[in-house]
C-alpha cells in the first residue's frame, strides 16, 4: 500500500472507517522525522554529555537487538529522543512523539539506565492503530510487562559493563517486571530437558519480535540447547 513504516512494525486500520488515502497519510505521519531545532514546549536541550550517553545506549541497544534476532531495525534519530523535566514524561506518549521522552536525570548512571530502557522498549515490536475519530493508539499484544522486564535486565548489563557508577539511592530499574519475567522463564523450563538459559534467548527473541513464544520454543528446542546463551559474550 505504498511507503513502509520506519518506526513501527505494523499499522492497523478499520476499512469501514479509513480509506487508502488516510492510510497513506497515516504512514507519512508516522514516518515523519521532526525538523532540526523544532522542540516540544517542555523539552530541555541536550548537553554534549547526554548526547554521548544517548548514542552509547542506542548503539548498544541495536547490538542487543541484532543478537536477539530482531526482524526489523528501528533506528531513531537523535532529535526523536526528547529530554523533559521531572514529572512531565507522562504528558507525551510515544505515539505522539514516535520516539521517546526521558525525564531529566540527576546523574549519568540514572540517565543511562533510563535512556537504555526507553530505547530498548521502543525498538521492540510495536503495532499502532487509528480509531474512528482517527486518533492514534498503541495496540497491546500482551507482552508489555515482559518487554519491560527484558529491558530492565539488559539495562543492568549495559550499566555495569560501561562502568557507570551508582551515585543515587533510587532504583532506576524495574525489579517487579524482572520478577515476572524470571517466574515465566522458570515455569516454561520446568519439566523440559532444556536449560533456563536456552529458553531465555528464544523467549527474548519472541517477545522482542512479537511472535508466539511457545511456538518458537517448540520449533527451536531441539537445536537450541547447544547453540544459545544468555546474553552476548563481550
Amino acid at each position: 500500500m505504498g511507503e513502509d513504516l520506519k518506526f513501527f512494525d505494523q499499522a492497523l486500520l478499520n476499512n469501514k472507517h479509513h480509506d487508502k488515502d488516510f492510510y497513506r497519510y497515516f504512514v507519512k505521519f508516522l514516518n515523519k522525522i521532526p525538523e532540526e531545532g523544532k522542540t516540544l514546549d517542555d523539552e530541555i536541550e541536550k548537553t554534549p554529555r547526554e548526547v554521548n550517553i544517548i548514542m552509547q545506549a542506542k548503539n548498544r541497544v541495536k547490538e542487543d537487538m541484532r543478537f536477539f534476532n530482531r526482524n526489523k531495525e528501528i533506528d531513531l534519530p537523535l532529535n526523536m529522543v526528547y529530554i523533559v523535566p521531572k514529572g512531565k514524561k507522562a504528558k507525551y506518549s510515544s505515539m505522539f512523539l514516535r520516539g521517546i521522552a526521558v525525564e531529566q536525570s540527576d546523574s549519568d548512571y540514572q540517565f543511562a539506565a533510563r535512556v537504555y530502557q526507553e530505547l530498548f522498549r521502543r525498538m521492540c515490536f510495536s503495532i499502532v492503530g487509528a480509531g474512528r475519530n482517527k486518533k492514534l493508539f498503541y495496540i497491546d499484544d500482551g507482552a508489555v510487562v515482559l518487554r519491560k522486564g527484558i529491558a530492565s535486565f539488559m539495562a543492568r548489563k549495559f550499566i555495569e559493563e560501561c562502568g557507570f557508577v551508582k551515585d543515587i539511592e533510587e532504583d532506576v530499574f524495574n525489579p517487579d517486571a524482572e520478577s515476572i519475567l524470571n517466574f515465566f522463564l522458570q515455569e516454561i523450563a520446568r519439566g523440559r530437558s532444556v536449560e533456563k538459559e536456552t529458553v531465555q534467548k528464544i523467549f527474548y527473541s519472541a517477545v522482542i519480535n512479537g511472535t508466539a513464544f511457545l511456538k518458537a520454543l517448540e520449533e527451536n528446542i531441539s537445536s537450541a540447547e547447544s547453540e544459545l546463551v544468555v546474553a552476548p559474550n563481550r
